[in-house]
């Protein structure tokens, strides 16, 4: 089970959250939300509220609405308004109702990415269960997926900071999924040549520098890695290390020996590995790691698993 995201108090500057609340303006309306929408049903709920699948009365399209408490303080979903790509939820309205704010979301109803790895497990004849891994072609292509949308933040300078397999949602249920980056309540500005210093995100997905307290846009990079892997392999990097022993792993050395590799073509290791540097200077940066991704992709049979 992935660790909690550790808490920082996002610094959203000027330049992002002033356009954030231009649009957000623009999406907001006041009315009862059920004149507009139809309940279709609970999805889930918890501190954070409740989330429901619902049908715009008028277009008959699906869509999540996350229900809050109305407060001064924005939501961390509220950042999605002034974000529009292929790879990240998307915000499409806000419904403030009575004492309750109701964001309006992509409906993705495949689930997230950690369930998606974990469904691929299955068991032989003899009972032993195994990882039916997806072939590299199948690997490169999320992994493409996800550096567009990080590589999109990264040239808006938004660092998203809690890149894990829960935060990508898949949008249906498909032999090929269609990932969407979710979850922005740690995202904050980070303009080049800038350096951060909270300690946040989910520890076995946190990048060394970010244990360290000074850390740029290339945390999210190592954090996609590990996504990476956990797809190639079936299992995170760190997998069952107590958390006061974590940071000691992610700070030593990192070996890839998962038996799973000899599966998938050696350039797929190689890709992780280099996105696993513990040096940031020899890191790429996310559109240097979108354009290996797809370069190693177009070597791969076009055959999806």
């Amino acid at each position: 089970m992935i660790s909690e995201s550790i808490e920082a108090k996002p610094v959203i500057k000027q330049s992002v959250s002033s356009l954030a609340a231009d649009v957000s303006r623009s999406l907001t309306t006041t009315c009862n939300i059920w004149d507009e929408y139809n309940l279709v049903e609970e999805l889930g709920s918890g501190s954070f509220g409740v989330v429901r699948a619902v049908t715009h009365r008028g277009s008959k399209q699906r869509y999540a609405a996350k229900t809050v408490r109305l407060t001064e303080k924005p939501e961390p979903e509220m950042m999605l308004v002034s974000l529009e790509h292929p790879h990240i939820l998307q915000l499409k309205q806000i419904v403030e109702d009575g004492g309750e704010r109701h964001l309006i979301l992509d409906l993705c109803t495949g689930g997230d990415l950690e369930k998606w790895i974990e469904n691929r497990y299955d068991e032989d004849f003899e009972g032993t269960r195994f990882y039916d891994q997806p072939s590299t072609s199948t690997v490169f292509c999320l992994a493409e997926q996800m550096f567009s949308a990080i590589a999109y933040l990264h040239e808006r300078s938004v660092v998203h900071r809690d890149v894990k397999p829960p935060n990508w949602m898949l949008a249906c249920r498909s032999l090929f999924p269609k990932l969407k980056l979710s979850d922005f309540g740690l995202a904050c500005e980070c303009p080049a040549g800038e350096v951060l210093k909270e300690k946040c995100g989910s520890p076995p997905y946190m990048a060394p520098e970010v244990f360290e307290r000074s850390y740029t846009a290339l945390c999210d990079v190592w954090s996609t890695g590990l996504v990476v892997h956990d797809i190639a392999v079936g299992a995170p990097l760190f997998h069952k290390i107590p958390e006061p022993q974590l940071e000691e792993h992610v700070l030593g050395l990192i070996e890839l020996t998962s038996p799973t590799w000899r599966y998938h073509k050696p350039y797929l290791k190689a890709f992780v590995a280099e996105l696993l540097q513990r040096e940031t200077e020899g890191r790429p940066s996310s559109l240097e790691a979108l354009q290996n991704a797809r370069q190693h992709g177009a070597k791969c049979s076009c055959i999806v698993s």
